[in-house]
């Protein structure tokens, strides 16, 4: 494979909408970011609470060193984003979480090959615990938003996505 296409969804176009279908569940066990992300073998397409989030990691070349947007996890586990960052460390946390303020940020993946993400401005003192604790509450509220995005047929519309592809650790091209 030479090339992953990384999508997320226009962030203004459609961010009625998905701040709609997200409103709901944030807030919830301090959750202050969710983002969903359908992962294939060559694509990345991301919903998003925070598109300019992912919008900045795509921009800037740093997705694809964020080792979160992979179908190789294990199936609803806490995978704490910090373990995922092998490359370009420093300025991947800076998008992710300093300039969001966020705390303590997290993904679970789900074996239809989706990754519910997942970030707190909370400063708890043991995070880690807290939402191992909740996992399955979480997996909840990732399924339900997802099923939200289907029934609102927001899913896979060419219009709600920016396209772009990468060559692997190569310069960003646009399609």
């Amino acid at each position: 494979m030479d090339a992953l296409r990384y999508h997320y969804t226009n962030s203004f176009k459609y961010r009625k909408s998905l701040q709609n279908i997200f409103s709901d569940v944030l807030g919830l066990h301090f959750i202050d970011y969710l983002s969903i992300a359908d992962l294939t073998a060559t694509t990345v397409t991301i919903y998003s609470s925070e598109p300019a989030l992912e919008a900045n990691l795509v921009e800037s070349g740093l997705i694809k060193h964020d080792r979160i947007y992979t179908n190789k996890h294990p199936d609803n586990l806490l995978l704490i984003w910090d373990n995922y960052y092998h490359e370009k460390t420093d300025e991947i946390r800076q998008i992710k979480t300093l300039s969001n303020k966020f705390q303590f940020g997290f993904s679970i993946f789900h074996t239809d090959n989706q990754l519910y993400s997942f970030a707190t401005k909370n400063n708890m003192e043991n995070a880690v615990q807290y939402y191992s604790d909740r996992l399955d509450d979480l997996y909840v509220i990732g399924k339900h938003c997802y099923k939200q995005l289907k029934d609102r047929k927001i899913l896979e519309q060419p219009e709600t996505a920016k396209i772009l592809s990468f060559k692997h650790k190569e310069q960003k091209q646009y399609v």
